[in-house]
């Protein structure tokens, strides 16, 4: 682990968070505020597929930056384009209902599951704090998609392949 690039490192800890950020919100879905807004629509199994997904896809991207392959660049991007689609997803659906989502927002920090101020959910659900967290983490998954892409050569190396014994 040593010997790889910084370049390298830097996509090995931006997957971990990730993927460690999706398996907490898989695994504490209850205080996620995704989840409140899938769950107003009864989407609640594609939250858990997009994070299962997303999850899965980082772990691959973290193992192909260790021993790469050329299918690493493409699971890279892959994951970066299944973080987008759930953040532009959550948008989309948050727009759809925000007072049913306030709602729930409200009542899950009275009820000590979530835990925001009920000033903050004002903002979270405003028109700019929606555009500006969502494009914020699209903006970032597009960056890490880039340094991914520009990380081809590492991806594509020549097979290395074992000397073998001349008899």
């Amino acid at each position: 682990m040593s010997q790889l690039p910084g370049s390298i490192k830097f996509l090995i800890a931006c997957f971990a968070l990730g993927g460690s950020s999706s398996l907490y919100s898989i695994a504490c879905y209850q205080g996620n505020t995704g989840y409140y807004a899938f769950l107003t629509h009864e989407l609640s199994v594609v939250y858990f597929v997009l994070c299962i997904v997303f999850f899965i896809l980082c772990v691959a991207s973290i193992w192909f930056l260790i021993f790469p392959k050329r299918l690493g660049l493409n699971t890279g991007i892959a994951a970066c384009l299944m973080g987008s689609l759930y953040e532009i997803s959550l948008l989309v659906l948050t727009f759809d209902n925000i007072p049913g989502l306030k709602e729930a927002y409200l009542l899950a920090i009275e009820q000590g599951v979530l835990d925001a101020r009920a000033e903050a959910v004002d903002f979270m659900l405003s028109t700019p704090g929606l555009h500006a967290s969502t494009w914020g983490m699209v903006f970032i998954y597009f960056t890490l998609g880039f340094a991914v892409s520009r990380s081809r050569r590492y991806y594509i190396q020549p097979e290395r392949v074992p000397p073998t014994a001349v008899a």
